[in-house]
This record gives C-alpha cells, structure tokens and sequence, in this order.
C-alpha cells in the first residue's frame, strides 16, 4: 500500500477495497485524526500475519467508526482487531463462513464488548454459514440464546434474528438495523418488512416484562400473510425440511391460515413431521389440496389423517403417493373415506397397501364414498385385488380414474376389470 500523506494528515473518513491487520495498523499510526474507516474486505493471512500482528497493548483511541464488508476470520482474529481500537462507538460487520464457530457465539461478544468496547453505542452485524450437519439446526436455539441476555436486550437494546435458508441450507444471523427503546414497536416493524420465500425464519424474542423466559417462535412472513388473508397456496416441495422444519412450519400454520393447498412433497419429515402438520390443520376448515408424497411416512400417519380429515368436508385432494402406507394404513383411509363427503382424488401410488387394503377401500368404495380418482400404481396387487376393484367398480357411479400401473393383476384382473367397466354406468360430474 502507498499512500502520499502529509505528517500529521487530517483525513477524518476513509474507505478503501481490502485492507490487512499489518496495513490496518499502520493506517491508524499515520491518521491520527481518522474518525471512521470502512474497508470492502479484511484479510487475515494465517501464515504470517499473526505472527508479525500489533501489539495488544498498542491501541489508537481516535477511531469512533469500523465497517468491514466481508472478514471470514475467527473471534480471534475480532479481538486483534478491535483491541487497537477501544474507543469504538459504532461497529458494522459482515462475516461469511463455511461452518458454525465461536463468531456466532453471543458470550464472547458479550465478554468483548463489555470489557474492550465500553463506549460501543451501534453494533451492527451479518453472519453467514451453512448447516454442515442436521443437528446443527437445533443447536441454533442455543446460538439464539446467547443474544438475548440482559446484555443484549436490556442494557444494549440491540435485537438479533436468525434466518434459514431452506434450498441452500445456510443460516443468517444478524442485528436489526435500528436500535430503538420501544421493542414493541419494532416487532411491528420486523413483521411488516418481512419478505416471503425463499426463506423460513425463526425468529426469538424476549419481552423484557417476562424476565427473558418467554420466547416467539415465527416463520418468516408466513404469519404476515395470513393475517392480511392473502396467502393461499404453499409449495415448499423437494427442501428437505424433514421433522424439525415441519414443527416450525406447523406452529406457524396452527389456527392461523386459510390455506387452500399445501404441498409439502419430498421433504423427509417422517411420520412425527406429518403429525405436527396434521395437528396444525386440524382446525383449518377450508383446505382442499394436502400434498405428503415422498416423506417417508407410514400407517402411522394414515390413521393421524383419519383423526384430523374424517369430518373435514373440505379436502378434495390427499396424495400419499411413495411413501411406505401397508394394508392397515389403507383401513384407516378408507374410515376416513366413509365419513369424508369432499374427498375426490386420493394418490396412494408406490405404498404397500396390497391385496388386503385394496379390499378395505373398496368395501368403503362400493357404500360411501364420492371419490373420482384412485391411484393405485405400484402396491403389490395381484388378480386377487383386480377382483376386489372390479367389484367395487360395479357398484360405484362416481370413480372415473383407476390407475394400476406397476402391479401384477395379470390375464384374470385385467377381465375382472374390463367386465366390471362394461357393465356401469358412471354418473356425470
């Protein structure tokens, strides 16, 4: 770095492109007068850099301003940094990083700041990493903790979110940028500029009044849109949300939403996932389309649906299609099908129902139901099944669509059903 300066120069703000601790330092030797530096980059350089670092006990007192655009180093590497500067005022960060590390970690901070930086009045921050291991999710409870101590709520008044990054698996923590004495106010704030997708935020917050035990849980602008009714439609298929991301979705959906379609396909939330969701929209009297399709779900499950969808005259549509539903979940569809008046199409391509739930659904079939659309494609069925179908289909006007591809209902099922398909008359729709 050259740079032509009188002695002493008087250049109070300065920015520049990247800087590193070696140059930092001689910077604040030279401008005696700096009042504020922001820099696009810092760069540590590991293999020389901290051994030929400042003293700590070497400080500049006249920098009231640090801004760093993007430093991807270590708490470590912070203190270097800020111990040249303890008469810091406002402080703006932005760090990226490829793991959880102690960056995140609100104690430290805490520690730093109180002990290093006791004139701080305005610390701004982003962080950045990406979840390298499911449990890593969960442990973000306790990151979020360590922000919303007396320190950080009552004594600072400095309020910390956390966003998650579904498709990227990435995690975003950082400060609001206004520090404000009316908390309450600025809740109403964070809710209103609140974006939609692509991400889901958990947001916690404490209320002073509650001696910081009480916490908020939310989905990032989920809420939001439920209240201004517009949301209508969600699609969060193929995300791999698995169980932990459907509880979160599930608190935000509990008697909140007048969701029509839901689709949650692909998402790996297992049977305790789609009781969570089942729950939460037990109560939801205008849902039409529930979409759990590859999710690894069971019988479990089913009988969960039959629970919650039984005298739910809304749900048009259920698709349960590649999951592992045997013959007994079958029962519990078809219990539900008997009390159901809505349901027109249930997907149960690529389960094990069998031969034996095959007959379940279709003594249900030939009394009560109204369905139009079965999809049975790829359940073991054999002749045996085809006979049950074919029987069902004799008796019913309203299924119109009968899928079976993938089973093994050879020469005699496919006379059963061409019989049985020629001898109905199928009710208009």
């Amino acid at each position: 770095m050259i740079i032509p300066w009188t002695n002493p120069c008087s250049i109070i703000y300065l920015t520049i492109k990247s800087c590193s601790l070696k140059e930092y330092d001689l910077l604040l030797q030279r401008l005696p007068y700096l009042r504020t530096f922001s820099t696009e980059e810092f760069i540590i350089d590991k293999s020389n850099q901290l051994n030929s670092s400042p003293s700590i006990s070497k400080c500049y007192p006249q920098l009231a301003s640090l801004m760093i655009g993007n430093g991807s180093f270590s708490m470590t590497d912070f203190e270097l940094i800020l111990f040249l500067t303890p008469s810091l005022a406002r402080l703006k960060l932005i760090s990226y990083k490829s793991i959880l590390d102690s960056i995140t970690n609100g104690s430290d901070w805490e520690y730093l700041i109180h002990n290093k930086l006791p004139n701080l009045k305005i610390f701004e921050f982003f962080f950045s990493y990406h979840l390298q291991k499911e449990n890593e999710a969960e442990d973000l409870t306790l990151v979020l903790d360590r922000f919303r101590t007396s320190f950080w709520l009552k004594e600072k008044k400095w309020i910390v979110a956390c966003d998650y990054v579904l498709h990227q698996n990435v995690i975003y923590i950082y400060t609001t940028p206004i520090c404000t004495k009316d908390f309450e106010q600025q809740w109403k704030s964070i809710q209103k500029t609140c974006q939609t997708f692509p991400f889901i935020t958990i947001f916690k917050l404490l209320s002073i009044d509650n001696e910081f035990h009480s916490t908020i849980h939310r989905i990032h602008g989920i809420d939001d849109l439920a209240e201004s009714r517009v949301l209508r439609l969600l699609v969060l298929g193929g995300n791999h949300i698995e169980t932990k991301g459907a509880q979160y979705l599930a608190d935000s959906l509990r008697n909140k939403m007048k969701l029509t379609t839901l689709d949650l396909r692909d998402n790996k939330i297992g049977d305790q996932g789609a009781l969570y969701i089942a729950d939460a929209l037990r109560d939801n009297m205008v849902l039409r389309v529930l979409n759990l399709s590859s999710n690894g779900i069971s019988t479990t499950t089913a009988d969960h649906l039959y629970e919650c969808f039984r005298n739910k005259n809304s749900v048009h549509k259920l698709k349960l299609n590649q999951n592992r539903i045997t013959n007994i979940g079958a029962a519990y569809i078809g219990d539900m099908l008997k009390e159901n008046k809505t349901l027109v199409q249930i997907n149960l391509t690529g389960n094990q129902i069998g031969n034996t739930g095959v007959q379940y659904l279709t003594n249900v079939l030939q009394q009560h139901s109204v369905l139009k659309e079965l999809h049975l494609d790829s359940n073991s069925i054999t002749g045996q099944g085809a006979k049950h179908l074919a029987d069902a289909l004799s008796k019913t006007k309203t299924l119109t669509t009968l899928k079976l591809r993938g089973n093994e209902i050879g020469p005699s099922g496919t006379k059963y059903l061409i019989d049985a398909q020629q001898n109905r008359t199928v009710s208009p729709c």
